[in-house]
């Protein structure tokens, strides 16, 4: 028995699935309230490929047998009360109904987060941060503004973080960078040769890696110092069509918390950032600015 649940297993594992494997898990993901009724003869048939593929796909998921898997889906079943149907729940015909089935994914794919993260790894992600003089964030597509948004975030805790508008301002970047310093770079796929060639130029400088992706086995979570790995749920939604950063944002906003509360300084910092934005927006001085006239009341 693997040590995550059952849908955990599958979604960590989805990217590299072969094609057989990955219609019996999309088949599992979308009829899980169907799934646990079934025996490896009728879940081949239901799905359209082989039983020999199905006793494969579940030892790939760390199950000795199909009825030790069966026994984790319907254990797994009975705590996502509210969680079943399939992406077909979603129309505008029902628009409550739809709301229905996202909500209760979401709040499972939040769930399976949790539970699937590396405690230890986030520990050492902080730390990282925590040590570093320069924390860079990359992403490419919707992880490069992504990216953007967690360097003003951390920034805000008083972290020296900043994220560049392109991979190839940030691969020239690390080239400058150090044995202090720290790149985080934010994927759901963990594949990239953007994204590669940054990864290549911290490990020439010895600067330290922190890989946020969906994808546990891909390029860039292979050669991470530390590596954060999160589920994808947008299989029980679209095929092959990856577009939530629910669970990467789960993960930097559980690392933001930890700073928070382990840092003597931070409410300093966030007080003082506050105080920026709220006498930017009333177009006066900044409060420490003592040469500046004071307005009037």
């Amino acid at each position: 028995m693997p040590a995550q649940d059952a849908y955990d297993a599958i979604l960590a594992k989805m990217e590299k699935l072969s094609p057989s494997e990955r219609q019996v898990a999309s088949y599992v993901l979308r009829n899980r309230e169907k799934v646990a009724d079934m025996d490896a003869q009728d879940l081949a048939r239901a799905a359209g490929i082989s039983p020999s593929t199905v006793t494969r796909f579940v030892h790939g998921l760390g199950f000795d047998s199909y009825a030790l898997f069966r026994v984790e889906l319907a254990r797994q079943g009975q705590r996502e009360e509210g969680a079943e149907g399939d992406p077909s729940s979603i129309s505008m015909d029902d628009v409550p109904s739809s709301l229905a089935y996202i909500a209760a994914n979401k709040v499972e794919e939040m769930r399976a987060c949790a539970r699937m993260l590396d405690a230890k790894a986030l520990e050492r992600a902080v730390r990282v941060v925590e040590d570093a003089e320069l924390v860079v964030f990359v992403g490419i597509g919707t992880g490069l503004s992504y990216a953007q948004l967690c360097a003003y975030k951390f920034s805000q805790f008083g972290i020296r973080a900043i994220a560049l508008s392109t991979t190839d301002a940030t691969s020239t970047l690390a080239l400058s960078l150090g044995e202090r310093d720290c790149v985080i770079f934010v994927s759901n796929s963990g594949d990239s040769t953007r994204l590669s060639l940054v990864m290549a130029a911290c490990k020439r400088q010895g600067t330290s890696t922190i890989v946020l992706t969906g994808n546990p086995r891909s390029s860039l979570a292979g050669q991470a110092d530390v590596l954060l790995s999160y589920p994808l749920y947008d299989y029980l939604f679209a095929d092959d069509y990856v577009f939530s950063i629910n669970s990467m944002n789960f993960v930097m906003e559980s690392m933001l918390l930890l700073l928070l509360h382990d840092s003597d300084d931070s409410e300093e910092r966030l007080a003082l950032f506050r105080d920026s934005i709220r006498f930017e927006r009333r177009n006066v001085h900044f409060p420490f600015d003592e040469e500046a006239p004071h307005p009037e009341p």
